[in-house]
């Protein structure tokens, strides 16, 4: 029976495991003695261990967690990539949005002002029509 944990560090970049177990023997009966060992682990993934490293059964249990591990890593990288591309989409439509409605008040207050001016052409329109001297209707190029 085997039991071990395992603990994460990282700094620029690399992770370092530090890991402690226990191995027992066929007998069933654990050993008393504990191994420790430091495995260092690097950006692409390599491990390396001691040279005076574990017993192999524990060692090959050893690189299998630190496998697990990595991947798990792998997976959350991906995640938090996919998450910040997310966010970044969010933040780029957000703010494309807001353009748009901005855009929409400008051209709401220019219908207003347009309808105004177009009234107030109306009513002096029809205030010239009323106070034409000529009667009949002159063509604007001759008047």
């Amino acid at each position: 029976m085997k039991t071990s944990t395992a603990t994460t560090a990282t700094r620029d970049g690399d992770a370092s495991f530090s890991l402690r177990g226990s191995l027992s023997l066929g007998s069933g009966l654990p050993r008393d003695d504990t191994t420790a060992a430091t495995v260092a682990v690097t950006p692409t993934g390599a491990t390396s261990l001691p040279s005076s490293s574990l017993p192999s059964p524990e060692n090959l249990l050893l690189k299998e967690q630190i496998q697990v591990l990595i991947k798990e890593r792998n997976s959350f990288k991906n995640a938090f990539r996919i998450q910040h591309e997310r966010f970044s989409e969010y933040d780029e439509k957000n703010q494309e949005l807001q353009h748009l409605k901005q855009l929409v008040f400008q051209y709401q207050e220019q219908i207003r002002t347009l309808g105004v001016n177009n009234y107030a052409l109306a009513m002096h329109l029809k205030q010239a029509q009323q106070s034409n001297p000529f009667p009949g209707h002159f063509p604007p190029d001759v008047f």
